[in-house]
């Protein structure tokens, strides 16, 4: 599907279901976040074996797709809606992820993804999407807010990067 006319300055994103083929490109943007800092707990680079892991865990006709932005035919950005935790009580709820390759950031693709992923939850009959994050990262507190998310809670400094430790805060958005 694309996403034309979603964000001006992005020229006609295309938006789809995350393939095997796309494992490289994922994995390269995912672990750029880990270098960079501010994004993601894990300490160091994933190889593409734990992503693929990651990626088979991820189920669409369960309601937990991985996602994909493209431009100009290259991923630019992959997002996900994970199970929020394992017992049936939570089935209805997920968990929202995303990461956008650094030399594409600031240019509305996040955006683009988190309204993507939160049509799929809809779709998917979800009834609530969590984003767990590192609370000074205000890229990404501004796109949650954009969309109505609303913190509900903060564990200080509850996780930590390669460069320092974060307070981490607790996103929601009832559909």
């Amino acid at each position: 599907m694309t996403a034309a006319g979603s964000d001006s300055r992005v020229q006609d994103p295309m938006i789809r279901l995350c393939r095997e083929q796309d494992l490289g490109r994922l994995t390269e943007i995912y672990n750029q976040a880990v270098l960079d800092g501010g994004s993601t707990a894990d300490l160091e680079p994933v190889s593409r074996e734990a992503r693929r892991d990651w990626l088979r865990v991820h189920r669409p006709d369960q309601g937990h797709p991985v996602m994909v932005v493209e431009v100009e035919g290259e991923v630019q950005a992959f997002g996900s809606l994970s199970s929020y935790y394992d017992r049936p009580g939570y089935a209805n709820t997920c968990e929202l992820g995303y990461y956008v390759d650094r030399s594409a950031r600031g240019r509305g693709l996040a955006t683009v993804l988190v309204r993507a992923l939160i049509d799929a939850a809809k779709k998917s009959g979800m009834r609530m999407v969590v984003a767990v994050i590192f609370d000074d990262n205000p890229g990404t507190k501004g796109v949650l807010g954009h969309f109505g998310f609303r913190r509900f809670g903060l564990l200080p400094k509850g996780a930590s990067d390669r460069y320092e430790v974060h307070d981490v805060s607790y996103w929601v958005l009832t559909l």
